[in-house]
């Protein structure tokens, strides 16, 4: 693997996955629809190729990158992944046809393999954890529209002759990541010595460090392996409340928790629980960083953060 295109490659993901690649030698075409002139500065990016590009105008790339010698597109990028967008139904059917012109695209290029990532939203009441035979269960537009753009996506890349691979990735956390993850809300509070409100946090969940994901999803531009479908995790699958006690324990011991405080909205509880034996088995894939090292970097990130 010489060289890739990510799409959302300004976002949080694409950035590490970037860098990852890059220091690999690996050339990158990073499309999104904007850069800080910073980042085009940067001292890498002579291996590292902008491309300024709208979601809506993906077919064109074929027009902006006009290489055809690469070996992997990365597709990161979605319309609408904020909560407040997530039944948002115009903007989430839009993206499925964006994924459609992606993989035309990608032929054109001339690409060997298309990556497209998903998570475990589509899979949110699963019982077991989520392996590569999980039944999709989306309880929103945005699941809904990632199942069907999976299955749309990887019938038009086989009918084009291109590999087609999905990841399923689990809660993903790392410093410089901002969201309204459980996880960041309770650094926060417990930083500023207030008190969480939390719900008993019985649902069994899942978390990947950023530095473990963009290894995998190298890992997986560069395997062998023809199974479309990895789930991409730790495979911890732990009950909520003891990543917050870790959390807790690690700012303070002696700082209250409100675990209980918050009714749970229905009786059917959400989990985010991942089976990555194939991504083991098919790429030597192993999550090296522990979720109290991890999390512990993510704590000191916010001690010296505008965000606390």
């Amino acid at each position: 693997m010489k060289k890739v295109i990510i799409t959302g490659a300004n976002g949080f993901i694409g950035k590490n996955l970037s860098e990852f690649l890059i220091d690999k030698d690996i050339t990158v075409y990073a499309v999104d629809k904007e850069f800080r002139e910073i980042d085009e500065t940067d001292s890498k990016s002579k291996k590292k190729i902008f491309i300024r590009n709208e979601l809506v105008n993906i077919s064109v790339l074929p027009e902006l990158i006009t290489d055809r010698d690469i070996d992997v597109i990365y597709h990161l990028a979605w319309d609408g992944v904020n909560p407040e967008m997530r039944n948002d139904f115009s903007k989430q059917i839009l993206n499925i046809s964006y994924c459609i012109e992606l993989v035309k695209a990608a032929k054109i290029i001339g690409v060997k393999r298309v990556i497209f990532l998903g998570s475990t939203m589509e899979f949110i009441y699963n019982s077991i954890p989520i392996d590569e035979n999980a039944i999709p269960t989306p309880q929103n537009a945005y699941g809904s529209a990632k199942v069907a753009s999976r299955y749309l996506s990887a019938q038009l890349a086989n009918d084009l002759g291109l590999d087609f691979i999905y990841g399923i990735v689990t809660s993903v956390y790392g410093k410089g990541r901002e969201d309204n993850s459980v996880i960041h809300y309770t650094i926060k509070k417990l930083l500023n010595g207030e008190k969480p409100s939390l719900s008993k946090l019985e649902q069994k969940w899942d978390f990947i460090h950023i530095n473990d994901l963009v290894n995998a999803l190298y890992l997986i531009g560069k395997c062998t392996y023809s199974k479309n479908i990895f789930p991409i995790g730790r495979g911890d699958n732990f009950p909520l409340k003891y990543y917050i006690n870790i959390i807790r324990d690690l700012i303070d011991e002696k700082l209250p928790l409100g675990i209980g405080d918050v009714p749970y909205t229905n009786n059917q509880l959400p989990s985010s629980c991942i089976n990555p034996q194939l991504l083991n088995l098919a790429t030597g894939f192993v999550a090296n960083i522990d979720f109290e090292t991890g999390i512990k970097e993510v704590i000191d990130y916010y001690k010296n953060s505008y965000l606390v």
